[in-house]
């Protein structure tokens, strides 16, 4: 009489949610733009990106497919209303068993209250991971201070770094209260890995960016002066 045995149960692929919040100046553009236009492409690989936008695809400057988290978080007013409102949004932008991406600069601008509701509702569906790109203080105000200018600012260079810099910079802050709340953040340096960013992205998340995205161009996004 032949052993009855039992199969050996598949693996159950591990559920991820990389958050990456930017920062400003730091490439975030052209990252959207690759992760929306390639998103089939990392669905091959067990990568997620929900809720491409359209105008990312084609390569114009958005507010990346986190905005509508952030959209929701800002709009509660309560520390469990920002949360309940954080978890209907990521319950439909996680997918079980792969690395959902999402992108947007405004979740580096989170209040600490809006970042823990984000990490509380996030870490009931997935590890929680969170990358963000810093740069030189220089690089980082000039950059900034050059997109003001295309936007209207008047202002100098030499007053807008008094008035801007004079405390902690918006970096500093956005990383501590993000590190706060998920303590293995990866923090990327930005001037280092300029001409490897995307690359640098998908390192810091434990992958590599599939050969198709590699070899395709990338559109300068959102140029400084």
């Amino acid at each position: 009489m032949g052993l009855l045995r039992r199969a050996a149960a598949a693996p159950v692929p591990e559920t991820r949610l990389v958050l990456h919040i930017g920062l400003p100046k730091t490439g975030t553009s052209a990252i959207q733009h690759v992760l929306a236009a390639g998103a089939s492409e990392l669905a091959e690989v067990g990568l997620h990106v929900p809720y491409p936008h359209p105008d990312a695809v084609r390569g114009a400057v958005t507010a990346g497919n986190g905005a509508p988290l952030f959209g929701a978080v800002t709009a509660a007013s309560t520390p469990a209303a920002m949360r309940d409102a954080a978890a209907v949004w990521l319950a439909g932008a996680v997918a079980p068993g792969q690395t959902s991406i999402v992108s947007s600069e405004l979740l580096g601008t989170l209040s600490t209250a809006r970042v823990t509701a984000v990490v509380e509702a996030a870490t009931e569906l997935a590890e929680v991971e969170v990358v963000a790109f810093v740069r030189d203080v220089y690089e980082h105000a000039y950059a900034a201070w050059g997109q003001l200018t295309k936007e209207g600012f008047t202002e100098s260079f030499e007053r807008y770094c008094a008035e801007t810099y004079a405390t902690d910079s918006e970096q500093t802050v956005a990383v501590l209260r993000w590190a706060d709340a998920v303590p293995g953040m990866a923090v990327c340096h930005y001037d280092t890995h300029r001409h490897d960013v995307l690359e640098t992205l998908f390192e810091a998340i434990g992958t590599k960016l599939p050969a198709p995205l590699r070899d395709r161009p990338v559109p300068q996004v959102n140029r400084s002066l």
